[in-house]
């Protein structure tokens, strides 16, 4: 076992050596394109004199391309409620919808604006509400902390339903990623009665 050992270091160390660059090669001489480099039948004399050949670094296959941020004009800072947990957040439509039947959606109420952040270790959002003049007049989704590549999803699925986003807000996550909030809905153009 130590002879196997040490014939393994041994060959490391041949590698090492043998691979290591020569510090005579003018590396600016090497081919700037991969369409420039030439290939030549490889010969065992060629093989022990071979050259280092340094290909340009990739490109990506496409861009990155952020999310789009969509403000509403028609969302004040008066509008939104005060920044609260999700559980809150969940809460206080219970607490809206005391005393009703039906859901507090269902009632006619939606989300114009929704915003999130990272707060004291925390994550916190808040929302501008809307009341539509009649219940089901605006099909509409909001969607809360969604990584960048859930809103490329979720604006890919719900713009095959024909959703339209209508707001979008990102924040810095505790890890320094970006996390979304946004709406969507089917009928921008509605009269909606603002709260």
């Amino acid at each position: 076992m130590p002879l196997l050992i040490l014939a393994l270091l041994a060959a490391l160390g041949v590698f090492y050596f043998k691979g290591k660059e020569d510090p005579t090669i003018d590396r600016r001489s090497v081919a700037e394109t991969p369409s420039q480099v030439v290939a030549e039948p490889v010969t065992p004399t060629a093989m022990a004199s071979a050259e280092l050949v340094s290909l340009p670094a990739a490109t990506p296959a496409r861009e990155h391309r952020e999310p789009p941020i969509v403000t509403r004009d028609d969302v004040a800072e008066k509008d939104y409620t005060p920044w609260m947990s999700s559980l809150a957040l969940e809460t206080y439509f219970r607490q809206k919808n005391r005393g009703y039947k039906g859901s507090f959606w269902a009632r006619g109420n939606w989300i114009r604006a929704i915003e999130g952040r990272w707060h004291e270790g925390t994550r916190e959002y808040r929302i501008a509400l809307g009341t539509m003049n009649r219940p089901g007049e605006i099909q509409w989704q909001y969607r809360l902390d969604m990584t960048e590549i859930s809103f490329a999803e979720e604006l890919t699925k719900l713009g095959a339903k024909d959703f339209v986003l209508v707001q979008s807000q990102a924040y810095r996550y505790a890890d320094g990623t970006k996390r979304y909030q946004a709406v969507w809905q089917q009928s921008a153009e509605a009269n909606v009665a603002k709260r």
